[in-house]
C-alpha cells in the first residue's frame, strides 16, 4: 500500500517536472515573430538573402535589392551607398 502511494507521488512529481522542463525548452526554441528586433546595440543597415551560390542585398533605407555572388558583397554594398 505504502509503496503504491510513493510510486504514485513519484510519478506525479516526475511528470510535472518533465512537463515544465519541456515547456521551457519549447518556448526557447520558438522563433520570434519579428526578425527586425535585434538584441544589443546593433543597427541594421542591410538584409542579406543567401542561396547556394548567390547573395541578395537589400538596403534598409534605400529599399533597393542587388544580387550577385558571395565575392560581390563589398561591391553590392558600395553600389547601394552611391
Amino acid at each position: 500500500m505504502i509503496t503504491s502511494v510513493i510510486f504514485a507521488l513519484f510519478s506525479m512529481v516526475f511528470f510535472t517536472v518533465g512537463y515544465v522542463m519541456g515547456d521551457i525548452n519549447r518556448r526557447g526554441a520558438e522563433a520570434p515573430g519579428d526578425y527586425t528586433q535585434v538584441g544589443g546595440n546593433i543597427d541594421i543597415e542591410y538584409y542579406l538573402e543567401v542561396s547556394e551560390d548567390s547573395i541578395w542585398v537589400e538596403g534598409v533605407d534605400s529599399k533597393k535589392v542587388y544580387g550577385g555572388k558571395y565575392a560581390d558583397l563589398d561591391s553590392l554594398i558600395l553600389i547601394d551607398n552611391l
